[in-house]
């Protein structure tokens, strides 16, 4: 393990430390922390989405002029749920396609 401190004291605490073969157990148990973190963000995200649908859709049929009976905001629509959850999963799948095809060039840090 090379130690680089800048020329500074180690107890200065400006230190960086170069180790060349990483440790296998904690990427583990942090991948297995970031796999929930990105469950629960895809899960906000359809949420989000969904609430932000209700809205809209409902917005634009209290324009429809039905006179014999009030517009209502109804909290559960399957239909758009299902889209919604969908289109989510489409565009993380799509985005995980395209950044795994180009991930070669990306992840360089030096020119190919």
């Amino acid at each position: 393990m090379t130690n680089f401190n800048n020329g500074l004291p180690a107890r200065c605490g400006s230190t960086f430390q170069w180790t060349s073969l990483p440790n296998k157990t904690k990427p583990v148990a942090k991948q297995s922390c970031s796999f929930f973190y990105f469950i629960l963000a895809v899960a906000a995200i359809v949420v989000a989405c969904y609430f932000a649908g209700l809205i809209i859709f409902s917005a634009a049929q209290s324009h429809h002029h039905h006179y014999d009976e009030q517009p209502q905001l109804v909290l559960w629509n399957a239909k758009l749920f299902f889209g919604v959850t969908v289109g989510v999963l489409a565009v993380i799948v799509i985005g995980s396609a395209y950044k795994r095809i180009n991930w070669p060039v990306a992840a360089a840090p030096w020119p190919l």
